[in-house]
């Protein structure tokens, strides 16, 4: 039907970037005569030759939280699985709406409130684009119920459009004139609105028709999606247009409803104006849903709880669950869920129907935490791709109190008719806070989650890991009190009577040439003395080999060990990370393994000279150092830099990434250090880059024995566009040895 005919017109990919927020108090403009039925002669000819509506740039409205706008995609605004979903919201839900967002609104006799508005509705036929709806005495919220259903419209979508065109949801009382041009529908620039389609219903009615229009005949109109448009930023055509690639449907009809897009100045005002060829409507519809509903592009339902949690429920086995409302608490917006099983390996789970074509990337995430601030939680994200011979992808992680996000990625390579989101409870007796899901199509930002390793924290269990030689022998060690885990309450013991055994993990992940790969590591030993071994991690499934090493020697307190591994093959299509362990009789203690992609690219000097580094400040002399028999403890098997600081002024080396950045999103970076003479001086730091310079820093002294050195930084300020990784050498004289440079 209507739905279902849009939504094989165009295929949906992911929007980068969740941040949102609206605006928009006063109209936006009296605008949009698209709706003269039949479109058809003089009409479609108007339309065709860019009749289509303006709009008046003023923005307006105070916003209900900080706003980044830097998430905007003006070629996916919203996907077309959320804009047609009609079962997102019920009519008491909507009219609950109403009073939550306005709360202090009261109608008097001559202006009314949406939560008091009554009117009465017009039957409609059938059509191509509706089913057939019967007329009667009615509230604003049964209207737009009832409209969403016969035209397939997701009510959040009418809700949002009544705020951009007429700031009715949080504008307080409003008087009968405004409710008759409610949408703007029938209200073009050029000319008064037309009485046809005065009337609440009716402006709602139409409007949703008008949408279905646009994707039952798209050659019919401007704005088509899988092509190049040109879409103009005003309605003055002075002001110009830009080449935007509308990607969907839903994007398309947006446009041909409001055929404008931000512009730079309009984008960087946040909820505020920008300048004369500034206008705000598609940036302020999609402001607005993000803020009140979660991200457009997200195929989950009730992403972010904030409404309710239908579309949730158990998976494997059963789960208990039950929102709680908390903006302090919440990790974004005001309400989370919590869970919690008493049987380990139940799961949280939402199914989408979706049919999925091979070649397509699906990622999944979700943000969790333990509701005890003593007992941490572990939990499994796995996505499941379904219909046919299933594909997944998973990611394991054990979460103390602070919000923590869990993604994967699942490329899948064959047609599927659904995906299961499942959220696998780990730990019984504690409660899961659950926040900000999402199931959305491409790939957007490289992702900073971490890679599905099984697992990883050996919290009862080393599934997913073996050995290559039977001279090695593991075991899970649980609550010992003399040797506490790293994290959680277990570890891994391995002992080996041949050196050179290992304990290794393949996971299956779409590698990508030039992208730089990172484990890492907890690692001790009971021995009393050393052990020795090295981490290695290498590119599997093609013609050739693609490896990195890092030697290591543990002591009886854990330290974390790491592994940077840059692909120069294009053709692998998995990682494998191994632990080889060359102290015989001993036994190495393992845990709390990670696994990611490297924000920061070509990290490890292998491909190329300065690989994603340049040098930064100062005067440094450079050389490079690679391993073999002269030099096998260099980090990453083959080549590490050494820099020398030769004069007084400060010098450094940077490793830029384009990155946009959330506040309160924490980034981390690690890398191995060492000096090739005396102690070396310096520090590690990360710029946050853009609307301000802000950054996080540690400072170290280096030896000649390879040491980790770890900072973190929080961007506090919106509009942060890049990340900067910088290493100051502050010992004139000296010469630092780096390798491995992991940002996540």
């Amino acid at each position: 039907m209507r739905r279902r005919e849009a939504l094989s017109r165009a295929r949906t990919v992911l929007m980068k970037g969740d941040a949102a927020m609206g605006i928009d108090l006063r109209r936006e403009g009296r605008r949009r005569s698209i709706g003269r039925v039949p479109l058809v002669g003089a009409v479609l000819a108007a339309l065709l030759g860019g009749l289509l509506l303006a709009v008046v740039p003023t923005p307006a409205a105070p916003s209900a939280q900080a706003v980044d706008n830097s998430g905007f995609d003006p070629g996916f605004i919203i996907s077309d699985d959320v804009f047609f979903d009609d079962s997102t919201m019920s009519a008491s839900a909507i009219k609950a709406f109403f009073k939550a967002k306005d709360p202090s609104c009261r109608s008097t006799s001559s202006l009314t409130c949406l939560s008091d508005y009554v009117e009465t509705s017009r039957s409609r036929a059938a059509n191509s684009n509706c089913s057939a709806i019967t007329g009667k005495k009615e509230s604003a919220a049964s209207i737009l119920y009832r409209v969403a259903k016969a035209c397939d419209i997701n009510p959040q979508v009418l809700l949002v459009l009544l705020q951009k065109e007429q700031g009715f949801i949080t504008g307080g009382p409003r008087s009968s004139l405004i409710y008759r041009k409610a949408m703007g529908y029938g209200c073009p620039d050029t000319a008064s609105c037309d009485a046809k389609y005065y009337g609440f219903f009716n402006q709602v009615y139409s409007s949703a028709w008008q949408y279905q229009r646009y994707a039952e005949a798209p050659q019919n109109f401007n704005h088509q999606a899988g092509r190049n448009n040109a879409v103009r930023f005003h309605p003055n055509a002075s002001c110009g247009s830009s080449t935007v690639y509308i990607r969907n449907q839903a994007t398309a009809g947006l446009y041909n409803y409001t055929p404008y897009q931000p512009n730079a100045a309009a984008l960087a005002a946040g909820s505020g104006t920008g300048n004369s060829c500034s206008s705000y409507g598609n940036r302020n519809f999609w402001r607005f849903f993000t803020s009140w509903f979660g991200n457009p592009a997200n195929l989950l339902k009730n992403a972010g709880f904030e409404a309710s949690s239908s579309g949730w429920g158990s998976g494997v086995k059963t789960v208990g669950l039950a929102r709680k409302k908390s903006s302090a608490s919440a990790e974004s917006g005001a309400w989370y869920l919590s869970t919690s099983t008493a049987k380990k390996g139940s799961s949280l789970r939402q199914t989408v129907k979706r049919t999925s074509r091979a070649g397509e990337v699906y990622t999944a995430s979700v943000w969790v935490k333990s509701r005890s601030s003593s007992t941490p939680f572990r939990t499994v994200l796995k996505l499941t791709a379904t219909g046919g011979r299933s594909e997944s992808a998973r990611a394991e992680a054990t979460v103390g109190p602070e919000w923590t996000q869990l993604q994967v990625s699942l490329p899948v390579t064959r047609t599927h008719t659904a995906f299961v989101f499942d959220l696998y409870e780990m730990t019984t007796g504690v409660s899961l806070a659950v926040d900000s899901a999402l199931l959305a199509e491409g790939e957007g930002e490289p992702s900073r989650a971490a890679i599905g390793l099984k697992s990883a924290g050996f919290e009862g269990s080393q599934s997913g890991w073996s050995t290559t030689s039977s001279a090695v022998t593991t075991g899970v060690r649980t609550k010992l009190a003399e040797w506490p885990a790293s994290q959680g309450s277990s570890f891994l013991l391995a002992k080996t009577t041949k050196a050179g055994g290992t304990v290794q993990q393949d996971v299956a992940y779409p590698v990508e040439a030039g992208r730089s790969y990172t484990a890492s590591i907890m690692l001790r030993t009971s021995g009393s003395a050393p052990f020795a071994g090295a981490l290695v991690l290498r590119g599997t499934g093609g013609a050739g080999v693609d490896s990195a090493r890092t030697d290591f020697e543990v002591d009886g307190e854990w330290s974390r060990q790491q592994v940077t591994f840059t692909a120069t093959r294009s053709d692998l299509r998995g990682l494998r990370f191994e632990v080889r362990l060359n102290t015989t009789g001993a036994y190495l203690h393992m845990d709390d393994v990670r696994l990611s992609s490297n924000l920061a690219a070509d990290t490890g000097f292998e491909r190329s000279a300065l690989g994603g580094w340049t040098t930064g400040s100062g005067d440094l002399a450079l050389r490079y150092r690679v391993g073999g028999a002269t030099h096998p403890d260099i980090p990453d098997d083959e080549v590490s830099l050494l820099a020398k600081r030769r004069s007084d002024s400060v010098a450094s080396l940077r490793a830029p990434v384009d990155r946009k950045l959330s506040v309160g999103e924490t980034y981390d970076a690690s890398i191995l250090v060492r000096s090739t003479g005396g102690d070396v001086n310096g520090s590690l730091r990360i710029w946050g880059l853009g609307a301000s310079s802000e950054h996080g820093s540690q400072g170290f002294t280096a030896d000649g024995d390879w040491q980790l050195v770890e900072t973190s930084y929080t961007p506090t300020v919106a509009g942060q566009t890049s990340l900067r990784v910088e290493l100051y050498l502050n010992t004139v004289g000296g010469e630092l040895e780096v390798d491995g440079l992991w940002l996540r």
